[in-house]
């Protein structure tokens, strides 16, 4: 193949992955946004239902937690852990998923995932 061919291929292909790349690692929820979650939602709450987990387990009603964040692509999730262990040390359990279509217009909105989030748990006096 001749050098001319190659910059063709090339110049025609690379943009095509490098706006694929990009895409692939942008995530649903920023990391600022997270933060700003992550510290408004730092103290200790309870939970106003069972909350089904993996392996047939669950988390109880009144069960006395603390919770972080994480986002993926096309998701937020919160998880739930002892208020008495250090997150480092525990894994948490996935207690709200929610996807982007659950979303008007596919865009995060945090009144909305409050409001389903508040539909779970509240803040322990």
């Amino acid at each position: 193949m001749n050098n001319v061919k190659k910059y063709v291929i090339i110049s025609i292909l690379l943009p095509y992955v490098v706006l694929n790349l990009s895409f692939c690692n942008q995530k649903f929820v920023k990391r600022d946004e997270i933060k700003v979650l992550q510290k408004k939602y730092s103290g200790e709450y309870f939970l106003l239902k069972k909350i089904e987990t993996s392996n047939n387990e669950s988390l109880k009603k009144g069960s006395r937690i603390k919770i972080y964040f994480r986002s993926g692509s096309h998701s937020i999730k919160a998880y739930a852990y002892p208020y008495n262990e250090d997150r480092e040390t525990v894994m948490g359990d996935n207690i709200l998923y929610l996807f982007d279509n659950e979303f008007e217009k596919k865009k995060y909105n945090r009144e909305s995932f409050e409001k389903k989030l508040a539909e779970i748990i509240k803040k322990a006096r």
